[in-house]
């Protein structure tokens, strides 16, 4: 079962974020396994070798030097910015990425709040 599976209680738009992404921006396997990951905890920091484990399904021994990582998450973000879904990485310093409400969807959730 994967994160599309299960959706976060806090945040039930983020089931089938994934789907909805790649039907409109093809995803690679990496950056679904990536986006997965992060779909498991919305809103929450994701450490880089947990996203690396995500990305080759083992564990990562040791510094990685590559930036596959950062490569693959860069293209997603911009996958995701085209499909235009309410949702974006951002990057947590010294922590990892986080899935995160882009501006626009955080500003309509708060209008709708307050309505």
């Amino acid at each position: 079962m994967n994160a599309t599976d299960t959706p976060s209680p806090d945040f039930p738009e983020v089931a089938g974020l994934a789907d909805r992404v790649h039907a409109l921006q093809p995803l690679t396997k990496f950056e679904r396994r990536i986006l997965d990951r992060l779909m498991e905890s919305p809103e929450q920091p994701v450490a880089y070798a947990a996203t690396q484990l995500a990305m080759y399904g083992t564990q990562v021994h040791g510094h990685v030097t590559s930036n596959v990582t950062q490569v693959m998450v860069c293209r997603l973000r911009k996958k995701m910015a085209a499909a235009k879904q309410g949702w974006t990485i951002a990057t947590e310093k010294q922590q990892g990425y986080r899935l995160a409400k882009t501006e626009q969807n955080a500003q309509l959730d708060a209008a709708e709040q307050t309505s």
